[in-house]
């Protein structure tokens, strides 16, 4: 991905602890054969997630979540 930059961004996690980002990444992304424009915050999720998607990433690649199956499909 290259450097991060700094980033002031916060997250608030489902214990309400407050985790700082370690830097924020902005450029294009081939994501399964499509390139998008992404700006990625990284945080460190204490082993307890590997990557959160926000909805102008979903957007992009037109994806459709199936919540029986707990399953995105780009």
């Amino acid at each position: 991905l290259g450097a991060l930059q700094v980033s002031k961004c916060q997250m608030r996690m489902a214990d309400g602890s407050i985790v700082p980002s370690k830097g924020v990444w902005a450029g294009k992304a081939d994501v399964g054969g499509a390139e998008v424009c992404v700006r990625l915050e990284v945080f460190d999720s204490r082993g307890n997630w590997e990557m959160l998607v926000g909805k102008p990433m979903l957007r992009q690649l037109k994806a459709v979540q199936d919540y029986a199956g707990d399953v995105v499909t780009i």
